[in-house]
């Protein structure tokens, strides 16, 4: 293990700016903007080691909850399993390249991981347009669908709490 972590080298940061220059910035702008920093620094502390696990969690879930309502919907709506299947496709497209670039991103495994999360997610705002789109309203398919991703935000909202620390917050 590294020492110090990146945690302990953004807590040092931020103790050395609230102890040497928040002092010397009286109010105005400047001392808005260093407290604006103080709290983001801390808040990056907090969370920076759970983000790996909050994106592979949240890759996890998305692709499951996809998986378990496409197949009903298809089912349900066999004149729309052309649209459905585009969905489809997407959500069973191969894993991003390991070696892909996301700007502010340096682990390649990391970086796989966002750029799947982030394909993950277009691929669940289609499901969604579609979902919400004039003629689904007969399918009680589609409000089973529609219960399913209300559930799915839920835990998504909570996990982004939880990977930014949000619980513990200080300052």
């Amino acid at each position: 293990m590294f020492k110090p972590t990146v945690g302990e080298l953004l807590a040092g940061m931020a103790d050395g700016l609230r102890q040497s220059v928040l002092p010397a910035v009286t109010g105005g702008a400047a001392q808005r903007q260093l407290k604006a920093t103080l709290h983001a620094l801390g808040r990056l502390q907090r969370s920076w080691d759970r983000w790996p696990a909050y994106l592979a969690e949240d890759n996890a879930d998305v692709r499951r909850t996809l998986e378990s309502v496409l197949p009903d919907l298809r089912a349900a709506a066999p004149g729309s399993v052309a649209s459905l299947e585009v969905i489809t496709r997407r959500l069973e497209a191969p894993a991003p390249d390991p070696v892909v670039q996301v700007p502010g991103v340096n682990d390649p495994g990391l970086a796989a991981a966002c750029v799947l999360n982030e394909a993950l997610h277009a691929t669940l705002a289609a499901l969604e347009e579609w979902l919400r789109a004039p003629g689904q309203n007969a399918l009680a398919e589609r409000e089973h669908a529609l219960q399913m991703l209300r559930e799915l935000y839920g835990r998504m909202a909570e996990r982004e709490l939880q990977a930014w620390a949000v619980q513990s917050e200080e300052d």
